[in-house]
């Protein structure tokens, strides 16, 4: 056997092991999706979940439009609603909270939750926080590493801790 046969067996041997993994992949995203269903999730046609994504909280609260997808280390708390618009990319390391902590006047610390609404063709960057109460406008894209409090309405690109509009 020469070195083009061994070569072209190996190309076909890698061809095949990454078809199988990229099976995997689709199967372990469809029984993610399949299992937040069964649990009260609304989650549309389309939606790929990459890798692991944590849930917290009841899947009732939680609603997801198609085409969507989100990476690995995604994190979405869940005590009020999550809704995530249509195609939506949702990179790693994001976490989405709706939960908050309120100290009264006595010190005293107490838990509050507020929804976290993102509209269609959103892109939230990699390590992004999204913090409770946060509105998120159609067609805006937050940048890495940011922190998202309050409302980001008009398309363009948000950035830092807080986020504000770059462009």
């Amino acid at each position: 056997m020469g070195n083009g046969s061994r070569h072209r067996e190996s190309a076909g041997v890698a061809r095949l092991l990454g078809h199988l993994t990229e099976r995997r992949r689709a199967l372990r995203s469809a029984l993610w999706v399949r299992g937040l269903r069964l649990r009260g999730a609304r989650i549309g046609p389309g939606v790929k979940v990459f890798g692991r994504v944590s849930v917290f909280g009841p899947a009732r609260h939680i609603a997801i439009g198609e085409g969507s997808s989100l990476n690995e280390g995604v994190v979405l708390e869940a005590r009020e609603r999550i809704v995530i618009g249509r195609y939506c990319h949702i990179s790693s390391g994001v976490k989405l909270h709706t939960g908050y902590l309120v100290r009264d006047a006595d010190g005293q610390l107490s838990h509050g939750a507020k929804p976290i609404v993102i509209g269609d063709h959103v892109w939230i960057a990699s390590s992004a926080v999204v913090g409770a109460g946060a509105t998120i406008g159609d067609k805006v894209t937050v940048g890495a590493n940011s922190l998202v409090l309050g409302a980001l309405m008009e398309p363009g690109l948000y950035a830092g801790t807080p986020a504000r509009r770059i462009r």
